[in-house]
């Protein structure tokens, strides 16, 4: 199974120059140094992000971070975001670091089921862990999302089924923008994900990153909202511009 899926990855790397595309963008805020990275997906990218989805799904519980019961066309499209924001950092490494793509571990291209392991992880690079978290924006804008203190980069979260989770030595904070959505996504919103990220009515950020060192010193223990869960964040006020990040990996 994870050779027929990272073989067609690489056979799309090496077939398509314009499989995803990065854009720094400048904005409004009080911390990341103004600068956060915009990322542009091709069509391709994100059906086979969504084909992945579709085949995990079968292997993912059916509750949500908050404990809430989904439907599988909820479950498979937070899987696909969730799979395109890692492979979007896996590129993002790739060409700022100027690596291969076999440098980069991405587990679901690794593993031979679906099956959950307590060892799993999103990326590897150089025997580091690297974590990818993916949000929504429900702030009027990107910039009152950025600056408030409510959020940050996710770092980790426990529940009643989740009592634990590996420390990870890097982690990625991506936010997917909803441009005029104030209030939260609908389960609508959630299932028309493929095609509104294709049609770049939704938009994909990566804000930030932190190492371990920055997520002991700043987590802070939030609900988020979801009152059967907690997450440990780093506030983006606390945060590095994502390139600093980027240059501290690729001295590694």
């Amino acid at each position: 199974m994870s050779n027929k899926y990272k073989n067609i990855f690489k056979k799309m790397i090496v077939g398509s120059s314009d499989l995803i595309n990065f854009l720094e963008i400048k904005i409004d805020s009080n911390n990341l140094d103004g600068k956060i990275v915009q990322v542009l997906p091709s069509k391709e990218l994100v059906d086979f992000s969504n084909q992945i989805a579709m085949e995990k799904a079968d292997k993912t519980m059916n509750f949500n971070q908050n404990l809430e019961q989904r439907s599988k066309d909820v479950k498979v499209s937070n899987l696909c975001r969730g799979i395109l924001g890692e492979t979007a950092i896996q590129l993002l490494l790739r060409d700022h670091i100027k690596l291969s793509i076999d440098d980069i571990a991405r587990f679901d291209l690794e593993r031979e089921t679906f099956d959950y392991i307590p060892s799993e992880y999103d990326l590897k690079y150089k025997n580091k862990r690297i974590e990818v978290r993916t949000s929504n924006n429900k702030f009027e804008s990107l910039e009152k999302y950025v600056n408030s203190y409510e959020n940050g980069d996710i770092c980790k979260y426990i529940n009643n089924l989740k009592k634990s989770e590996i420390d990870s030595d890097y982690y990625f904070a991506i936010v997917y923008d909803y441009p005029g959505v104030v209030g939260g996504i609908t389960d609508v919103d959630k299932v028309n994900f493929v095609d509104d990220i294709v049609s770049k009515k939704i938009k994909m950020y990566i804000i930030t990153g932190a190492n371990l060192a920055e997520r002991i010193k700043h987590g802070v223990m939030k609900n988020l909202g979801q009152y059967n869960t907690q997450y440990l964040i780093i506030n983006f006020s606390n945060c590095r511009n994502i390139y600093k990040v980027l240059d501290e990996i690729k001295k590694l």
